[in-house]
């Protein structure tokens, strides 16, 4: 076992046994933090069909939301990004709109979309946005001149240079904002459905906090960090496995 993973093994049981002294402090302290063998039967009570349609929902809402902000994303990135009077014109527009919390714009998105799937498709399709454009306008400058200009003298076209010589060079920076993206996502679409809905993960949390089951709050809030814990390590090896960890690639695998 390397000293990283005994660092975070460590980290984790630290975790578990403060959970477990805070439940044994008393005081009714273990009402806000139930005993780890109260939390575990609790799964019993959540793992249920109607919990699987719940997750269902979910998925669903956050698959087709991410999907959208990543296109749209990559899409304005590499439109706006190519383009150095567009770029400093919208890019501090872009920034300064990242920084506003996107959970205060979800009465919008309720007015125009109603409680339905389709707002909390929007709140994940908002969230995965901004981190996806960003990091593509970003790795506009891990696109080093002299590419461009062999590029030119081999007189390619737009689209040929935008395919062989931006895309190859910004994958990396690329592909770490569809990772914070749709990290970004699954927080937009848990606290959305928490807000207003009538089913979904973020629903059930709220559900079991106002009925006052906060074993089974718990539970629910451990199962949905469990799954990003899961996103992101499948995540981290898809992009090992594409080459995409990050840092400027050869000139040799810019091929023209």
């Amino acid at each position: 076992m390397s000293p990283l993973v005994r660092i975070r093994v460590l980290s984790v049981l630290a975790v578990v046994v403060l959970w477990e002294l805070l439940a044994l402090s008393g005081a009714g302290a273990d009402e806000f933090f139930p005993h780890l063998w109260t939390l575990f039967a609790a799964f019993g009570d959540v793992l249920t069909a109607e919990f699987a349609g719940d997750v269902g929902i979910t998925l669903f809402q956050l698959f087709w939301g991410s999907a959208a902000g990543i296109v749209v994303g990559l899409a304005a990135g590499l439109l706006i990004g190519t383009r150095p009077l567009a770029r400093e014109t919208v890019e501090p527009l872009l920034v300064y709109l990242s920084t506003v919390p996107k959970i205060v714009l979800y009465p919008v998105f309720l007015l125009f979309l109603s409680v339905g799937t389709e707002s909390k498709i929007a709140m994940a399709a908002f969230g995965a946005f901004f981190p996806v454009v960003l990091h593509t306008l970003g790795a506009v400058s891990d696109v080093r001149p002299v590419w461009l200009n062999a590029a030119r003298l081999l007189q390619t076209g737009r689209w040929q240079r935008m395919r062989h010589v931006y895309v190859p060079a910004m994958a990396p920076t690329m592909y770490a904002g569809v990772r914070l993206g749709i990290a970004t996502a699954i927080i937009g679409t848990v606290m959305a459905e928490s807000k207003a809905a009538d089913a979904g993960v973020g629903y059930r949390v709220i559900f079991y906090y106002s009925q006052y089951q906060i074993p089974q709050m718990y539970a629910v809030l451990l199962l949905v960090f469990l799954f990003s814990v899961l996103v992101a390590v499948g995540l981290d090896r898809l992009g090992r496995a594409l080459r995409l960890g990050g840092g400027h690639r050869s000139e040799q695998e810019i091929s023209l």
